[in-house]
């Protein structure tokens, strides 16, 4: 590149003042322009191109690509697994580095605690806790499809986080994903992962936090009845992402089906239960649970579910038997967002034992 830069001087001497101009001709390297993505090197092999993003996840001077994919049939089922990759920048190397795969990168899709839309804290602990495999996983013997791709500054800075859902479907059911993605400094890191039986319920980014919904499932109930729909809040805290809201209730008590009801086999501290059920109690009731449907009555179902359809924040009355006394123990009911919800474990993996 040419530049003439032309600067006036002013002179003084004897015969007075007088004004030179001088010019100069400078020639400078420019810088060579971005090139394109190298989508066909970065998508795997059979995948077709479904859709391309730029979003602002890196901070660099050039908006990072989100690509989406979809692969050919495979497997006895013929199922399409798509894929979700992440592009950056490198102005060093100038050069773009795929930081991001989802189909390589492994998460917590299957936590144990509230992050599944399964039944309550601690069931089924054991089955599936701390299972790690690629969000996006091709190996799956179900169908992986990316759902929605979202951006928003959820850390509370100028950079974006990436946010998108996924569903794998399979001949026995369903299971959604919900994932949130952070980059920085060349790495993407995943900074939550959820994920839940029968899919994932319409989700949006609002006020730099995520409001999504799902399906609920008490511990005796089949993947084709939920209880009801919940609602929970994902937002930044302590720069990661967590849930800071979740209408699902939490008593604190781990329980034991007997012929009578649910025998408390303990008693978790700080939790609304403390204080009011102890050891050897036997719940035969919540007499204030909402109907499960139109139809039904509202005393219908398992204890676990007439539990379920009653919302944190609500007061559930408890019919209890106390050394054969019967009595009424009303209890405002936590969420399962809060600390102690995701500390308490049932003691054994056998489904014998629930947490509530």
């Amino acid at each position: 590149m040419v530049v003439t830069i032309t600067v006036a001087l002013l002179l003084a001497g004897c015969a007075g003042t007088r004004t030179v101009t001088v010019t100069r001709v400078v020639t400078t390297q420019a810088r060579p322009p971005v090139p394109a993505p190298p989508l066909a090197k970065v998508v795997p092999t059979g995948h077709r191109t479904r859709k391309v993003y730029r979003a602002n996840l890196s901070g660099g001077p050039v908006l990072d690509v989100v690509v989406t994919s979809t692969g050919p049939p495979a497997g006895p089922l013929r199922s399409h697994h798509d894929d979700l990759q992440v592009l950056s920048w490198d102005p060093i190397a100038g050069r773009w580095a795929a930081v991001l795969d989802a189909q390589k990168v492994n998460g917590d899709v299957f936590p144990p605690g509230p992050q599944e839309s399964n039944n309550n804290p601690g069931y089924p602990y054991g089955f599936n806790a701390g299972t790690q495999r690629p969000i996006l996983d091709a190996r799956a013997a179900a169908q992986v499809s990316v759902d929605q791709v979202r951006f928003a500054p959820l850390l509370g800075t100028k950079r974006d986080q990436l946010v998108f859902s996924a569903t794998y479907v399979a001949a026995g059911g369903m299971t959604g994903i919900l994932a949130v993605v952070d980059v920085a400094g060349g790495i993407a890191n995943v900074l939550y992962a959820w994920n839940g039986r029968s899919g994932l319920g319409p989700w949006r980014i609002a006020s730099d936090a995520i409001d999504a919904s799902a399906n609920y499932f008490a511990p005796e109930d089949a993947e084709c009845c939920p209880v009801r729909t919940y609602h929970f809040v994902l937002a930044a805290r302590g720069g990661s992402i967590t849930e800071v809201s979740d209408d699902r209730p939490f008593l604190g008590v781990t329980v034991r089906d007997n012929a009578r009801g649910l025998l408390v086999v303990d008693v978790a501290a700080r939790t609304p239960a403390a204080g009011h059920l102890r050891r050897g109690d036997v719940i035969l009731d919540i007499e204030n649970a909402s109907p499960a449907g139109a139809n039904a009555s509202p005393v219908s179902g398992s204890i676990y579910d007439k539990l379920a359809r009653l919302r944190a924040g609500q007061t559930a009355r408890l019919l209890v038997s106390r050394g054969g006394i019967r009595l009424v123990e009303n209890i405002k009911l936590d969420s399962l967002s809060a600390p102690a919800a995701e500390a308490i474990m049932t003691p054994r993996n056998d489904g014998s034992h629930h947490a509530l």
